[in-house]
């Protein structure tokens, strides 16, 4: 056996040997582990920004919630508003179609005068002119009717602008109407009695007069 080759039998043997790869075993294990956690360590130190990008998200995603949470909470305080308007609503239409029923019973009740006093007028066998009587209606200062007409309107129904400008027109026709009759003694008597109990409201001055000389003709024909 030559030296080269014992030399090579030598370095076979040793490589062969098991505690040799133990120990490279031993010893590359930490090694790996130690690789392995710097490459973590590296990796944790290169993205610490998108750490803070995502707690920052996250963050404005909680804001994000709370403030939807609020919208909601407004939500639902604004369709209770809804709501109680709605029965406010339903209310005022109550309310306008008793005014609109009684304004449709008011109308009629003031076409039957209208007809009842136009029969009347026609069935007096004594002229127009034949009246000598004053009637204290048409004494009356039209200025000053008109105004207490309408504060008497302003008065009765405060804001309400429609029954206000409907009660002005009936009382200006009534004054008007009345204020046009020509009256004998009996007539001009039972005009200044329903004058004196209802003053500027002519409507019912006119009611009135019409009922107390339907009366008195029944009584006295």
């Amino acid at each position: 056996m030559t030296d080269e080759e014992g030399q090579s039998k030598v370095k076979k043997t040793f490589f062969k040997r098991w505690w040799v790869w133990g120990i490279i075993v031993l010893i590359g294990i930490p090694v790996l582990a130690n690789l392995v956690g710097v490459n973590e360590d590296a990796e944790a130190t290169e993205n610490p920004t998108d750490l803070e990008a995502l707690e920052d998200k996250e963050k404005e995603l909680n804001t994000k919630e709370k403030d939807l949470d609020i919208k909601a909470e407004d939500l639902d305080e604004r369709e209770k508003e809804l709501d109680d308007k709605e029965k406010e609503l339903e209310t005022i239409e109550g309310e306008l179609e008793d005014k609109e029923k009684e304004i449709i019973s008011k109308e009629e009740e003031k076409a039957d005068k209208e007809a009842k006093a136009k029969k009347e007028k026609e069935e007096k066998s004594e002229p127009a002119s034949a009246a000598t009587a004053s009637n204290p209606i048409a004494d009356l200062n039209d200025s000053e009717v008109e105004s207490q007409i309408k504060n008497n309107a302003e008065t009765n129904w405060d804001t309400d602008y429609q029954m206000i400008d409907y009660e002005i027109e009936i009382q200006t026709e009534s004054y008007n109407s009345l204020k046009q009759l020509e009256l004998d003694d009996v007539q001009a008597e039972i005009m200044q009695n329903a004058w004196d109990s209802w003053q500027y409201d002519f409507q019912m001055v006119e009611y009135e007069y019409e009922m107390q000389v339907e009366a008195y003709d029944k009584l006295n024909n």
